[in-house]
């Protein structure tokens, strides 16, 4: 689940702002 979670937040990044996954991206905020 992990590594899934790590792409799908990849893909987040490069589709919506940071503000918008901040949610998500506080967790993985370091990759």
């Amino acid at each position: 689940l992990i590594a899934s979670a790590r792409e799908k937040i990849a893909l987040n990044e490069k589709k919506y702002p940071v503000e918008k996954s901040r949610g998500l991206a506080t967790k993985y905020n370091r990759l």
